[in-house]
């Protein structure tokens, strides 16, 4: 997954904001070492080169390269070079653009010339899974026991990510990117200045919403005399502006590979009889041109185009901010919408955010001399530095986009006219620990910023929390042998489950016609020997 800059508001990858001093204990000192564990002169104990608390991290001068994507070089900022003189330690970053990471990763990996450290959305969990217990990456959990606070302080305060980083073979080799998220991805926007015009009040039912769109189509709420309303769209199979939440009106959301959690176990959506009513209501839509008629060809640029007319077209759509879809002006319009209920359903549901704990963010490969001094300089990179170190190498410098609140949080500011600091930074979230979660006030992330006021209101969602899914998928772990088996499965199963969704949309198939037959083929195609496989990587994941 790769998130470019401007994506996340309020987000962690650990919690970092401690003080630099106190890291030995009595289990630092019993713990097994190849090295003699010393006293150096300055009083701190020191083990070969790695001293194992405060700065700097290494008595000698010690440099590892980073493979990691993004386009600038985070050296070139003065942040960076602050941590270098800290900590002793020189970073030698091998950056890379986004379309030319994943070639010159797997040229790495082939040719066994490692980069010491790998970072950002660089690998996948594919990539852990095959190289991890080849040794090319190395565990880190006895390292991080015994060189770290932060880490290991997030591990106790947020046991998932432990947990989630755990592959099935007891080690953890990478260091995640915790993130925490806002209740929901995406909300529901509806303009409520149509609503107004035409005398309507929020729909809270799935019939409610149905004549809430007919009156749309009909009524000429943009008031421009043309018939140019789209009562209901959104970006098909989009990030975070899908449908996958609509179908939750019917009592069970989608997802992107039609796999959902039910109970603790794992089901197909498009088996489900939830699905099939969800599929049968989107028909409806269709056929009195209430359901935008591009929404299977649109890409996303047209989609915002669209969104961003003048006067606004869109009655009711999914997505992050409500800005994505309709610009800052026209979202001016629009309210929050919350999940309506269909028939037979006590309460509708929502999908959840994408996990906390995204996995693969951070690891040390074999090429590493000094392995101890790498964790110890990402655990304590931001800290070590300067309490206001986090948002420098974030975000700039203090001023240019955001400013220190007298409460003590950091408040996000417009941005400035011409080149910034931020402008310089090689992107995030690509790095490592650090905690924003309590001390921000809608953090700035660049020219498509969200201001705190709208980022409380829209993104949070917290209206959305009671109709979020009770199930969220797990963070699993496939095995190699796991993946190269569903490979087949999953790739023909999934194109024929988004076919027919479309067919049946648009009425060139009649779903309860083929309904039957449709549920033998998945059957044909190994949809049981699907299930199967990831049943197992979620009852592994539930046994760590």
């Amino acid at each position: 997954m790769k998130m470019k800059k401007g994506l996340i508001f309020a987000s962690i990858l650990m919690l970092l904001m401690s003080s630099v001093a106190g890291c030995s204990n009595a289990k630092n000192e019993s713990a097994p070492s190849e090295v003699t564990m010393e006293q150096d002169e300055d009083g701190r104990l020191i083990e070969g080169n790695v001293y194992l608390e405060g700065l700097p991290i290494v008595k000698d001068k010690y440099s590892f390269n980073i493979f990691m994507p993004g386009d600038n070089k985070p050296d070139e900022v003065e942040a960076y070079k602050k941590i270098e003189e800290a900590t002793n330690v020189d970073v030698k970053w091998d950056m890379q653009s986004w379309a030319a990471a994943g070639e010159k990763k797997n040229l790495m990996f082939s040719s066994g010339d490692y980069a010491d450290a790998i970072a950002g959305w660089a690998l996948s969990e594919s990539d852990v899974m095959k190289y991890g217990p080849k040794g090319v990456l190395i565990p880190l959990e006895d390292l991080i026991d015994k060189y770290t606070v932060n880490i290991k302080r997030m591990f106790e305060e947020v046991p998932e990510a432990r947990k989630a980083v755990t592959t099935p073979d007891g080690h953890i080799y990478t260091i995640p990117l915790v993130q925490k998220q806002a209740n929901t991805k995406s909300v529901l926007h509806i303009n409520k200045q149509w609503l107004d015009t035409l005398g309507l009040s929020m729909p809270t039912t799935t019939d409610e919403l149905y004549n809430v769109l007919k009156a749309f189509k009909n009524g000429d709420p943009n008031g421009n005399g043309k018939k140019d309303e789209i009562p209901l769209t959104f970006e098909l199979n989009g990030p975070n502006n899908n449908q996958y939440g609509l179908f939750g009106f019917f009592g069970r959301i989608d997802s992107p590979n039609h796999l959902v959690m039910d109970d603790g176990k794992v089901v197909y959506t498009a088996a489900q009889p939830e699905w099939k009513e969800a599929v049968k209501w989107f028909n409806k839509l269709w056929e009195e041109g209430l359901l935008d008629l591009e929404v299977f060809t649109h890409d996303t640029a047209q989609w915002q185009a669209k969104g961003r007319q003048n006067p606004p077209i869109y009655g009711v759509t999914s997505d992050w901010d409500g800005v994505e879809a309709l610009g800052e002006e026209n979202f001016k319009q629009y309210e929050m919408l919350l999940p309506v209920t269909g028939p037979n359903v006590e309460q509708a549901e929502w999908p959840q955010p994408d996990p906390d704990v995204f996995k693969a963010q951070f690891a040390i490969t074999s090429a590493a001399e000094q392995p101890a001094a790498i964790l110890r300089w990402l655990d304590q990179l931001f800290p070590a530095i300067t309490e206001d170190g986090l948002n420098e190498t974030l975000y700039g410098k203090e001023g240019e986009g955001w400013e220190k609140t007298p409460e003590g949080k950091f408040k996000a500011l417009p941005k400035p006219e011409g080149p910034t600091t931020y402008d310089k930074l090689p992107g995030f979230p690509n790095y490592w620990p650090f905690d924003l979660s309590e001390k921000t006030e809608g953090v700035y992330m660049g020219p498509d910023a969200i201001t705190g006021e709208n980022y409380k209101l829209y993104t949070l969602a917290e209206a959305y929390e009671p109709y979020l899914t009770k199930n969220p998928f797990p963070p699993i772990w496939l095995t190699p042998e796991q993946q190269m088996e569903i490979s087949t499965i999953q790739t023909d199963i999934q194109k024929a489950t988004d076919e027919k969704f479309a067919r049946w949309v648009t009425g060139e198939d009649d779903i309860d016609a083929g309904w039957d037959s449709f549920q033998k083929d998945l059957e044909k195609m190994g949809l049981s020997r699907l299930l199967e496989i990831y049943q197992e990587a979620v009852d592994t994941y539930y046994s760590l």
